[in-house]
């Protein structure tokens, strides 16, 4: 990959400009691992990687002008992300900020290879990450009859839906935001897809060849839950 600098952005008070307090990485700069911040809109660097000298106050580097490509690859528990932009600068001073790409490149929600389901049917997720209140709401209020219409839309009844929950300690969608998000994939299983075992036990095998066991409750014995969606 070769060498590169590190761009750490503070607060880049610009409406193009979603991720502040992140690292960035550059070639547009020294190329030998040194560190800038970009603070107040100015560029400042903090550690000149050349001599390895970190400086006990950030230098303004005024002789800056041109424009800047930061980039990063973010992770988090729902996807990983490629983020880049372009930030314009005339001597030293943040003039204009370009998005030059946000998108996922993995989605980390995705565990088909972990559960047993059939080829050849969808698998989404449904991303409520940044949803508001009335939409993460609504969508569950009525979840079975959504997760429904979303298989009825695809076609596919069998499809793997895989969606946010709220987390137990306040309740609020602000807990979307925080570590760990949760996820439920709700998962359409036939009872021809598993073998009997005896009247408490049924299993198969995953994809990757794991031996999956599923232990019913006695109030749910094999013919009642023949009937239900595996959730």
């Amino acid at each position: 990959m070769g060498m590169y600098d590190i761009v750490q952005a503070v607060n880049i008070s610009h409406e193009e400009f979603k991720h502040n307090n992140v690292f960035f990485q550059t070639k547009d700069l020294d190329l030998e691992l040194s560190e800038y911040i970009v603070f107040n809109n100015q560029l400042w660097k903090s550690y000149d990687g050349e001599s390895s000298e970190r400086y006990p106050t950030s230098q303004f580097v005024d002789d800056f002008s041109g424009s800047l490509n930061i980039y990063t690859n973010e992770t988090d528990q729902v996807s990983e992300r490629w983020i880049e932009y372009n930030l314009e600068f005339k001597d030293g001073i943040l003039i204009d900020v370009s998005l030059i790409t946000d998108k996922v490149t993995k989605d980390l929600t995705d565990i088909s290879n972990k559960r047993p389901y059939k080829d050849g049917h969808a698998c989404i997720t449904i991303n409520l990450f940044k949803a508001n209140e009335d939409i993460y709401n609504f969508f569950h209020s009525d979840l079975d009859e959504h997760l429904n219409s979303i298989r009825e839309a695809l076609g596919d009844n069998k499809a793997t839906i895989a969606y946010h929950v709220k987390t137990v300690q306040d309740g609020s969608l602000r807990a979307l935001t925080s570590s760990p998000i949760r996820m439920i994939h709700s998962v359409v299983q036939d009872m021809s897809d598993f073998e009997a075992v005896d009247d408490g036990k049924i299993k198969t095998n995953t994809p990757g060849g794991h031996n999956l066991t599923i232990i019913l409750d006695e109030a749910h014995p094999l013919n009642k839950c023949a009937k239900r969606s595996w959730e």
